[in-house]
């Protein structure tokens, strides 16, 4: 009697598939570990602004992805035309400066742990825009992740205005940061669905291609915006203060260099292989381990534990997100 060799096969496939599916995971958790830290330099460096940061981070990014298109992909990309670099110029500054900006100026506002909380909603926020777009299943599959989603935004919020002492700023500054933090959602929201569709849109454009080609718009971006900085004040650095004692340049330059090489290119890479090993629902889920590991660093660099009222927050928040990822993957 010969094996049956269709079930050999399928079990030798599902195996596979496990393996992709476990490596994607991690590779997704990965992201979030690297991302968390876009939330804890600024705090650790608050005597630069949400504009420098967003400068140097960019800058970096956008100089190594411009070596890596003249050194390894500028051939693949000599067809494409000047609407595909516009929207690599669009999507550089929705989903990456303009949305950091305003990441930062929450975190500077109202501190790393309320910015990273409500940038957790974001697989939230994006499942019901992109389903506006493409009424994919009735939102009222939402309302229950909704309604736990808002409960902890106000459970973090409330305590957060109630006066807490280490957070920065006055009442209107935290005020401030909530709102820039909420702009900071919206941008990446849009990004990321205008993002899918258009890749959706071009098949024969790789993401790791079309990743370079963001990060080129980036840099051209930075570079735009390096002058009028300059003029305005917004930004004036002296290279000589660099050798002056006590000199708080040297940890921005290398806060913007992990920023910007760790978190946008090696971030950027991670979440590429995620995408490509798991569906974009699931990839999506891993979101939540953002919030976690900023309040994780931020316990750790403040020595303490999160506050009870954190861990209510977060907890609702995570679960309203996970409820609500699952009701997308069911519909």
């Amino acid at each position: 009697m010969q094996p049956d060799t269709r079930y050999s096969k399928q079990e030798e496939g599902k195996t596979k598939q496990s393996r992709t599916r476990a490596g994607g995971i991690c590779y997704g958790i990965g992201v979030n570990i690297l991302s968390a830290l876009a939330f804890i330099i600024p705090a650790r460096e608050a005597s630069f602004t949400s504009f420098q940061f967003a400068l140097g981070r960019y800058l970096s990014y956008g100089l190594l992805s411009l070596c890596i298109f003249l050194l390894f992909t500028r051939r693949q990309m000599q067809g494409s035309d000047r609407r595909t670099w516009f929207s690599a110029l669009l999507f550089a500054a929705t989903g990456n400066v303009g949305y950091y900006i305003f990441l930062v100026l929450g975190v500077q506002n109202v501190g790393a742990s309320v910015t990273a909380l409500i940038n957790g909603t974001l697989p939230i926020t994006i499942a019901l825009y992109g389903n506006w777009k493409r009424r994919e299943y009735p939102f009222s599959r939402l309302l229950l992740p909704i309604i736990l989603l808002v409960m902890g935004l106000l459970v973090i919020n409330l305590y957060t205005l109630g006066g807490r002492q280490d957070l920065p700023g006055t009442l209107e500054q935290r005020c401030l940061g909530i709102l820039f933090a909420s702009v900071a959602v919206a941008l990446w929201t849009w990004y990321a669905v205008a993002n899918t569709n258009f890749l959706r849109a071009h098949p024969d454009l790789s993401s790791a291609n079309w990743s370079t080609m963001i990060g080129v718009g980036t840099l051209f971006l930075v570079l735009f915006a390096l002058p009028l900085s300059q003029g305005s004040g917004a930004i004036s650095f002296n290279l000589q203060t660099l050798l002056e004692p006590g000199s708080q340049l040297l940890p921005f330059v290398v806060g913007s260099l992990i920023l910007g090489i760790g978190v946008s290119w090696g971030g950027t890479l991670l979440w590429n292989h995620a995408l490509t090993a798991l569906p974009v629902s699931l990839a999506g889920q891993l979101i939540v381990f953002e919030p976690i590991t900023v309040l994780i660093y931020v316990a750790l660099v403040k020595a303490r534990l999160p506050d009870p009222f954190e861990f209510i927050g977060a907890a609702l928040i995570i679960v309203g997100v996970v409820l609500g990822i699952r009701a997308t993957r069911l519909a």
